[in-house]
């Protein structure tokens, strides 16, 4: 961990995972209790904000609220306690981070209030498959421990999807056959391989013209497909597009087809 910027209240530092040393940043905050004095704070995360292009957290004591609802006791929350911390977080592109267990994380065990969270930005699940905030147990202190737990979810294995909607086609067994000149002229035997692998590999439904005609993100395919891909899913009904999607379809089976074969 590295120490970028300390300031009265919040410490920023660049830090470097131990085993995948990716980096990323997180900012160790302590609000004022005085409104005039947070706005200090919130200008600094503004100022952080306009540069971060990396994996950033935001955590600790902001001493603010953020919903109606974060205070139970003493006097209800006003507009005018809300509206600059949501500000600050809707200028620096944060979101709080899910989390479990107790709501509130203060009391002086006649008023309670939440007003110790967790902030990420959109980047942060380039290093994290899964985070969350853990409150924990309280203790000593009048404020609930927390804990940014970051376990490794294991990645499934990409699936490989087959549209029974091809078979109904009326070129596909032409087709197949160009696919395979060095074969015998029926092709089901390499279709009957992969058949009976479908269980171990997955299979889905035919996939409709309003969904695209094949998932970009679990096929691997040639670029010069994607374009055409992603035009029939913004206008599945276009009519210059509709010729085309016969040999969108030809051009996918082939280039799926051909690791079976």
């Amino acid at each position: 961990m590295q120490e970028l910027h300390k300031a009265a209240q919040y410490i920023h530092c660049r830090v470097t995972h131990q085993f995948t040393g990716k980096a990323f940043y997180i900012t160790y905050v302590y609000g004022a209790n005085q409104e005039a004095t947070r706005r200090e704070l919130w200008e600094a995360l503004e100022s952080i904000a306009e540069t971060m292009d990396e994996a950033w957290c935001v955590l600790g004591d902001f001493n603010a609220v953020l919903y109606p609802e974060d205070r139970r006791g003493g006097t209800a929350v006003q507009d005018f306690e809300v509206r600059p911390f949501l500000e600050c977080l809707t200028n620096c592109e944060l979101r709080e981070a899910r989390y479990r267990r107790p709501y509130y994380s203060w009391t002086d065990q006649t008023v309670w209030t939440r007003i110790d969270r967790v902030f990420i930005n959109t980047l942060w699940y380039d290093i994290f498959d899964f985070c969350q905030t853990a409150y924990l147990p309280s203790s000593l202190s009048d404020h609930i421990p927390m804990l940014l737990e970051t376990p490794t979810c294991p990645v499934p294995p990409k699936l490989f999807h087959f549209c029974d909607m091809w078979v109904r086609d009326p070129d596909f067994l032409p087709m197949i056959q160009a696919c395979f000149p060095g074969h015998s002229v029926d092709p089901w035997p390499t279709l009957a391989r992969y058949h009976s692998r479908r269980s171990d590999i997955g299979s889905a439904p035919c996939i409709p013209l309003d969904m695209g005609i094949f998932d970009a993100n679990n096929v691997e395919l040639n670029p010069s497909l994607h374009p055409l891909n992603y035009a029939f899913m913004r206008r599945p009904l276009a009519p210059t597009l509709r010729p085309k999607s016969l040999t969108l379809r030809r051009r996918i089976f082939i280039s799926l087809l051909r690791p079976w074969s």
